[in-house]
C-alpha cells in the first residue's frame, strides 16, 4: 500500500474523529454555565483582572527599557502591550480552566468512543 492510498483509505476515519472531539468538545461547552464560560467579566473579577493586566504592562515596560540603549521609549511602550495581552489572555485561560477541562474530556471520550467502534468494526466478536 503506498502512502496516497493509506492517506485515502484513513481520511475519513480522520475526520470521523475530528468531528467527534469537536461534538464533544460542543457539547461540553453548552452544558456549561454561563458565568464559567466568561471568565473576564467585569464584576466577579473586575480587581484580579486589573492587577493581572497592571502586572503585565509593567513586566512589559521594565523588559522593554532594559533592551537597548536605542528606542527605550518604543520598547517600553511595545514591551507594555505585549505584556498587558498575555497577561490578559493568562487571565482569561485561567478562569476558563474548568470549562476547558471539561471539554477535553468530552473531546477524549468522544474520540475513545469512536476509536473503540473503528476497532469493532475491524475486530468483529463472535461469540459463537
Amino acid at each position: 500500500m503506498t502512502n496516497k492510498d493509506w492517506i485515502a483509505a484513513n481520511a475519513g476515519y480522520a475526520q470521523e474523529l475530528v468531528r467527534s472531539a469537536w461534538n464533544g468538545a460542543s457539547s461540553a461547552w453548552q452544558t456549561s454555565l454561563e458565568s464559567e464560560r466568561v471568565p473576564l467579566h467585569s464584576g466577579r473579577d473586575g480587581g484580579a483582572l486589573l492587577a493581572t493586566a497592571a502586572l503585565g504592562l509593567a513586566t512589559g515596560a521594565m523588559s522593554g527599557l532594559a533592551s537597548a540603549k536605542r528606542k527605550r521609549g518604543r520598547n517600553a511602550i511595545l514591551g507594555g502591550v505585549i505584556g498587558g495581552t498575555i497577561a490578559i489572555a493568562g487571565a482569561a485561560a485561567w478562569g476558563m480552566r474548568t470549562v476547558a477541562g471539561r471539554m477535553a474530556r468530552g473531546a477524549a471520550r468522544n474520540v475513545e468512543d469512536r476509536r473503540n467502534l473503528r476497532w469493532l468494526e475491524r475486530n468483529p466478536i463472535n461469540y459463537a
